[in-house]
């Protein structure tokens, strides 16, 4: 691991068996155990959750949410009663987009 400056970092926790430095700028996601290359489970991991975004972004573009809110701030229930989607699904849904 490595800093802009390119010095030896150490970890600042382990999450999942997985090194996590904030401050490593090449990759700037969890680095792989000590000792591994990049895996392909690590690849496919990555992928699987670009996937995820993209489809949350697709469902939110398809009930026209960004239309709704540039009216005006909406609670999830309203903003679910002028898509015409499900209260719950849709707060579900707003809540993948934020975190």
């Amino acid at each position: 691991m490595h800093s802009e400056e390119g010095k030896a970092l150490e970890p600042e926790r382990v999450d999942d068996g997985f090194q996590v430095n904030e401050e490593c700028v090449e990759c700037n996601l969890a680095c792989p155990p000590i000792g591994e290359s990049r895996t392909a489970a690590l690849l496919l991991r990555q992928m699987a959750f670009a996937m995820r975004i993209s489809r949350a972004l697709y469902a939110a573009a398809e009930l026209n949410i960004a239309d709704f809110l540039a009216e005006g701030p909406m609670t999830s229930g309203q903003l679910a009663e002028a898509a015409g989607a499900d209260a719950q699904s849709l707060r579900r849904l707003l809540r993948a987009l934020v975190a």
